[in-house]
């Protein structure tokens, strides 16, 4: 039984990798080292899964199979990303990347309204477009304007300081 699902897992894994570095590549935003992670992640997350794997189904079948466990990885990924804290270099203290990283957020985010920040922090803090409508009391179009202007702001500082 056990050498049966290593043969499935084996070949669904040959089968769809292209499909699964494509997909992981894609959702890590062109982060290589989040990227391997992921990779490693679903390949993990699809052994774990095997047993509910239908050999018998069709490719297309079990392309979409694979994607469904690819997103619930990348689901999992992201909602551990908002929560934990990494410092990217192993060899700089902690409290001075996060002291750089705050340093370098306030100056992308210099010249922002006030209504402006108050969304910008909302979005931090992880609620929706629809969570921070109700709670601001103006229509969900309204933060998502307010959202690109946001990012359109952000943007032209990284150009103006780091280009």
């Amino acid at each position: 039984m056990a050498d049966d699902i290593e043969q499935q897992y084996g070949s669904l894994v040959r089968a769809h990798l292209d499909t699964i570095r494509n997909l992981c590549w894609k959702a890590a935003d062109g982060d290589a080292f989040l990227c391997a992670e992921l990779v490693q992640a679903v390949f993990i997350d699809l052994w774990k899964s095997m047993p509910l794997f239908d050999p018998s189904y069709a490719p297309r079948q079990q392309r979409q199979w694979v994607k469904c466990r690819c997103r619930g990885v990348f689901s999992h990924y992201r909602r551990l990303r908002k929560r934990t804290y990494l410092p990217l270099d192993d060899n700089i203290p902690a409290d001075d990347y996060e002291a750089d990283l705050r340093e370098t957020f306030e100056e992308l985010t210099e010249g922002l309204s006030p209504r402006e920040r108050e969304v910008l922090d909302l979005i931090r803090k992880g609620y929706k477009v629809s969570e921070i409508a109700t709670r601001l009391g103006i229509k969900p179009r309204s933060v998502s304007q307010t959202q690109q202007r946001i990012i359109q702001r952000m943007k032209s500082n990284y150009r103006r300081l780091y280009l």
